[in-house]
């Protein structure tokens, strides 16, 4: 989902970081006199598109002159007599550029002084999202007022935080200015902090930010308009349970399914939206019926009757009626052969806690226009079969199909369905699928286990959901993960499964990797214990830290506070944790683990942070 997404901090040279990887004098006399001395240091700082100088100054024993040439430096670099200028370009900045000076006297004799500098540079946010629509994908930018939300933190050598808050240059384009060499934390925040921030760990001079979603984008009308939908719909599979009906515009909306009554071909229904969606610019959608269906030990539902509208003439503020007449889908079959024991031994050693039950869910996927890549974001792909959620006692539910939870904290048991733990084959599922064989499709499957983590001061418990999943293309290989949970994860090298109070409020997390499909790194979400005004106490999401290392330190703990971090491990095939963590392909996957309560005393001192410190404080 995508999930989102400060004035620009001057910083004066001598506060930029340049690495000095060596700078000292050596040689020896190539003529008869006496090798010279340097007696200047190349200067410590250097930033892109700015005049970098260095005064060289050496002597002659003998008394005589000295002049200079450089022997090694970077494109653009001179010397002109005694000085020696750069201004460094985009391309060198961020990186370590060699230099090497020869002095030389007037009797002959010289000697060199070699030294490296990594000039502070420009970092690129290109926001750019791709929507997957009927005549190609589509490169929309993300407004303007992303840019407030886009910072580097920069961990210093002392401990503190260094923030350099982002601004716009073109559409989708983010930058962010003087931000040294090396690793650093690219942060995403929420203005209204209504939901958690996400930093990235990363040493990138372009990050892509990204995604593909199935679908258009929605255009909105400068005002409100009270637009219907009217669907007189007929040709539905006349069963005897009620079915569903979906309206798929292929807009982020996340319209109602609609109920047909048991033994019943026809449907007529109307779908009343206020609001600033342009339908005029909706030109294509999907009708797909849904029969309640069985597969294994699952309830669900299966895709039997469609049609594809296109040329449609939505007017704006009116009644539109669509008249269709839906057709029988091409059947086809996939075996359901389940690994439960592998699913269920991802679950052992990954939490302090019993799990209390547990879940699964299942979907088998066309992502509409979307091929060769999967475009997890959006609303718009068209379940084939689907494991089922309990719907809505008025006549439609917003989402008849149950996965796993979609975060780790669970807040409510969305997923019905029992989990496998043991291996079994299933059988066949029959479905139906008339969609544009070259469009991707998706085979997920999730198993979850609900794990209560005790609040502090309390004998009450908060739950979590430990989620394992997979999405890979369908095939008749047997439903098995992909990701191994981390091992052996520690916080100051005590066990994160067993509760403890820290003295610190930067502590540093490890862990190995698990066994599986090598992962692109991993996501460590962190939660907080917070009491509200009505006096109940929960755990609260605050901050997500995504990182391809096996460790690293957050910086959004406080003293005085209890927190349960989550580690998930990551697979995807068409993505890169530190450069481009939201484009995706198949196969992917995830497996988590979940720490046991961890206290940060209340003695211990925050982080410095110089610069935009609210940046910080969304974390």
């Amino acid at each position: 989902m995508s999930f989102l997404r400060h004035a620009l901090v001057a910083l004066t040279v001598s506060s930029v970081l340049v690495v000095l990887s060596s700078c000292g004098s050596s040689g020896g006399s190539r003529g008869s006199g006496q090798p010279p001395n340097f007696t200047s240091t190349p200067p410590t700082a250097a930033v892109q598109d700015t005049a970098y100088s260095y005064p060289i100054a050496a002597t002659d024993p003998a008394g005589g002159t000295v002049s200079f040439a450089l022997t090694t430096g970077p494109t653009g670099a001179a010397i002109s007599g005694s000085t020696l200028s750069w201004t460094p370009a985009a391309s060198q900045s961020r990186m370590a550029n060699s230099f090497m000076v020869t002095a030389t006297t007037s009797e002959g004799g010289s000697a060199t002084q070699s030294w490296s500098v990594s000039p502070a540079g420009t970092v690129t946010v290109n926001w750019v999202n791709t929507y997957w629509e009927p005549n190609g994908p589509v490169q929309i930018p993300t407004s303007p007022s992303s840019s407030l939300l886009v910072s580097a933190i920069v961990p210093q050598s002392d401990g503190s935080l260094t923030v350099l808050n982002g601004s716009t240059t073109a559409l989708g384009v983010i930058q962010i200015k003087a931000v040294p060499a090396g690793y650093y934390w690219l942060a995403f925040g929420n203005s209204a902090n209504l939901v958690p921030a996400n930093a990235y760990w990363t040493s990138t001079g372009t990050f892509d930010a990204g995604s593909d979603i199935a679908g258009a984008p929605i255009v909105d009308l400068p005002a409100v308009a009270n637009t219907t939908i009217a669907l007189n719909l007929s040709g539905l599979d006349s069963v005897a349970s009620t079915t569903l009906v979906d309206f798929n515009p292929g807009l982020q909306l996340g319209l109602p399914y609609f109920s047909d009554a048991p033994n019943s071909p026809d449907l007529s229904v109307n779908y009343p939206t206020i609001g600033t969606i342009d339908w005029s610019k909706v030109n294509n959608a999907f009708l797909v019926q849904y029969e309640p269906s069985t597969f294994g030990p699952w309830s669900g539902y299966t895709a039997t009757h469609t049609a594809t509208l296109t040329n449609l003439a939505i007017t704006n503020g009116a009644t539109n009626t669509i008249t269709q007449t839906l057709q029988p889908s091409p059947g086809t079959t996939l075996p359901m052969d389940v690994l439960g024991s592998q699913w269920n031994a991802q679950f052992t050693g990954a939490a302090p806690y019993t799990p209390s039950s547990f879940a699964s869910g299942y979907a088998l996927l066309a992502e509409p226009w979307v091929k060769g890549i999967d475009a997890r974001v959006g609303l718009d792909d068209l379940t084939l079969a689907g494991t089922a959620i309990v719907t809505s006692a008025l006549g439609f539910s917003l989402q008849p199909f149950g996965g796993c939870d979609p975060a780790t904290f669970l807040i409510t048991p969305t997923s019905q369905q029992p989990a496998v733990l043991t291996d079994q084959n299933l059988g066949t599922l029959p479905y139906g699928d008339p969609f544009d064989s070259s469009w991707t499709r998706v085979l997920s499957f999730c198993e979850e286990a609900i794990i209560p983590v005790p609040l502090p001061n309390s004998s009450a418990t908060e739950n979590f959901a430990l989620v394992n999943s997979i999405r890979v293309a369908p095939s008749n290989s047997p439903i098995a993960p992909l990701a191994g949970p981390v091992q052996s994860p520690t916080i100051n090298g005590g066990s994160l499964f067993t509760p403890a109070t820290l003295t610190t409020t930067s502590p540093t997390l490890s862990w190995n990797a698990g066994s599986g499909t090598t992962p692109i790194g991993y996501i460590v979400e962190v939660f907080v214990a917070t009491t509200l005004a009505t006096g109940q106490q929960l755990y609260r999401p605050s901050g997500f830290y995504s990182t391809a290392k096996t460790s690293f330190t957050p910086f959004s703990l406080s003293g005085g506070n209890t927190y349960v971090f989550v580690i998930t491990t990551v697979v995807n095939a068409g993505a890169n944790m530190e450069t481009s963590p939201h484009r995706s392909a198949l196969p992917g996957g995830s497996a988590s683990v979940i720490s046991a309560p961890i206290t940060v005393g209340a003695g211990a001192a925050p982080r410095l942070v110089r610069g935009d410190a609210r940046v910080v404080k969304r974390f």
